[in-house]
């Protein structure tokens, strides 16, 4: 038997493959979560770009196959104070179960603050850390891999959680199915939310219940966000300016929420996922009756507000 002829794996500048983090990697990585998923030994969905939350922008927010909400924060450049910041930002505005910090390298200090953070969340927060390089072999072509270099202190959690049922998932999906045979594209996204589509712009109804064991306030609001700043704040502004009538028809208080994304939102009763089933029934009708009463006194506005051409400046 011959020598064997083996090729070695060389390392490829990754700003050659990805030039712009945001541009290039993240798209890239939110369509190609799979090779992620087999570093990380869960599944993940492929996710959605540039989620804004305030004045920042989550890299990646997906769910596992659990349907718990998943923060992706990725760098093409070695870990540093500022993402790790924003790592933490992200996790708390979008009351994350997973976290993933994403980066061509670990510094000793962040893989530090990884294994702090794992050691004192309890259950509650899961924290990972994947470096990521391109290889190749002689003439090859590039390919990615993701290493695990951090990752929660108990392994067994993950498989707890991953055997665990999904209680939300459980809640949510009478409510789905009773909006859709209304003929509604109702659907759940991320852990805690159900989105409806307006069908005007990219302006959605959301339905908001929490899967923790502390009781909060259910929710149905309209949320107006679409890419144009202008077209925002020209519908809020219209619909703010008949409160007076909307609140009357509605025989409700609204909050009027003028943030990054303009909110107009009914807090129900507290609740929790693990309440008794015949009050979770209560509470999931308060929100079917609730959302369906917003969008019958929103959606005429909604249509009418969008067909009038803005005024000129």
């Amino acid at each position: 038997m011959g020598v064997p002829k083996l090729g070695r794996i060389e390392q490829v500048d990754i700003r050659k493959i990805w030039t712009q983090e945001a541009r290039d990697f993240t798209p890239w990585l939110a369509g190609n979560l799979c090779l992620l998923s087999e570093a990380l030994g869960m599944e993940l969905k492929n996710g959605e770009v540039e989620e804004r939350l305030d004045s920042l922008s989550v890299d990646i927010l997906t769910n596992n196959s659990t349907g718990q909400t998943v923060v992706i924060e990725n760098q093409l450049e070695a870990t540093d104070h500022d993402h790790l910041g924003r790592l933490l930002v992200y996790a708390t505005g979008c009351d994350a179960r997973i976290v993933i910090w994403v980066a061509t390298r670990f510094k000793a200090k962040h893989l530090a603050v990884i294994d702090w953070l794992n050691a004192r969340t309890g259950e509650e927060v899961d924290f990972y850390g994947v470096e990521v390089r391109v290889i190749k072999i002689g003439d090859s072509l590039p390919a990615p891999e993701f290493s695990l270099v951090v990752r929660p202190n108990t392994w067994s959690r993950q498989i707890r959680q991953a055997a665990a049922p999904d209680k939300l998932g459980q809640f949510f999906q009478p409510l789905i199915d009773r909006l859709r045979e209304h003929g509604l594209g109702a659907r759940r996204v991320f852990e805690r939310y159900i989105r409806v589509p307006s069908d005007f712009l990219t302006i959605n109804y959301y339905v908001n219940m929490t899967g923790g064991a502390r009781a909060k306030p259910v929710a149905v609001y309209l949320e107006i966000y679409t890419a144009d700043p202008a077209i925002n704040e020209r519908v809020f502004s219209s619909l703010e300016s008949d409160k007076a009538n909307i609140e009357a028809e509605l025989g409700e208080e609204l909050e009027w929420i003028r943030q990054e994304k303009l909110q107009i939102l009914l807090r129900g009763e507290e609740a929790s996922i693990d309440d008794p089933p015949e009050r979770l029934d209560k509470i999931r009708n308060w929100l079917l009756v609730h959302l369906q009463n917003l969008m019958q006194v929103f959606q005429p506005r909604l249509k009418e507000i969008i067909s009038q051409p803005p005024e000129a400046g």
